[in-house]
């Protein structure tokens, strides 16, 4: 699939249905969730840029692999008209939102163009891994996808490593391989727009300590596959909520000797 419009973006959320859950609900439909639905259209109407007639000799090129229109965001420059060509495209993207959206697709079309750049670095520990590397970039690609990433494991006892955790799946980690790939099992933080992507880059953020090998794991998955669960953080949108939630210390020590005081809400699982 070439370059997508935006309403081809919102039907793939609709009938994929990834596994979501916000304050505690499951969210059976995130493109109909009222807290997803600006962020979804502002993404829908990024994907519309790229095909409206002003935009897209800039904000497409030709795929070297089917000649169809794919977004710049994956060119990789050869020469400096290319560099001025992601250039413009990343300003238009920037500029449809003021800046205030650092995880739109660009964000990590950009990311796993890198990989495909590094294809070689990869292959050092084997020529198949520098293929993966430059086949999830053409993956990517090919079908437009907006991805997130998941970084870092949760906080939990951070004086131990992962495998030396009580349960050795409270962080994601691999169960055992099969000839058609790594099983895996746990919890993994900091998916910025998850709920509202189609595909999950794994990677091992901040370095692996000896002894974590099992949990040195990146791969792509798609959000939608069964027995993938995404838990949000609590909202920052504006809802009707006390005025006193997450009020300041002071408040919170001159409302404490109050017998009717509001008690302030904890922030939830990111």
């Amino acid at each position: 699939m070439p370059a997508r419009s935006g309403a081809q973006y919102v039907e793939s959320l609709r009938t994929a249905a990834p596994c979501v859950y916000l304050g505690g609900r499951r969210v059976v439909d995130v493109t109909a969730e009222p807290i997803f639905q600006e962020p979804i259209r502002a993404i829908a109407e990024q994907y519309d840029m790229q095909l409206a007639p002003a935009y897209r000799d800039v904000m497409t090129y030709a795929s070297p692999t089917t000649g169809a229109p794919v977004s710049t965001s994956f060119l990789v420059p050869h020469t400096r008209a290319d560099l001025v060509k992601k250039r413009q495209h990343f300003k238009l993207r920037a500029d449809h939102n003021f800046g205030f959206m650092g995880r739109a697709p660009d964000f990590m079309n950009q990311f796993v163009t890198g990989w495909h750049l590094m294809a070689d670095r990869f292959a050092r520990a084997g020529a198949r891994f520098g293929d993966n590397a430059t086949r999830y970039y053409e993956h990517v690609r090919e079908r437009d996808l907006f991805l997130t990433h998941m970084l870092i494991n949760p906080q939990i006892d951070r004086s131990k490593t992962s495998a030396q955790q009580e349960d050795p799946f409270l962080h994601l980690g691999r169960v055992r391989e099969t000839s058609e790939g790594i099983i895996v099992r746990g919890a993994k933080m900091l998916g910025t727009m998850a709920p509202i992507t189609e595909e999950v880059a794994v990677v091992p953020f901040g370095g692996v300590p000896p002894g974590d090998d099992a949990y040195a794991l990146a791969f792509g998955i798609p959000t939608a596959t069964p027995g993938l669960k995404f838990i949000c953080r609590e909202t920052v949108a504006p809802l009707p909520r006390s005025r006193f939630d997450h009020r300041s210390a002071a408040a919170s020590r001159r409302w404490t000797a109050s017998p009717s005081s509001t008690t302030c809400s904890c922030p939830g699982t990111a």
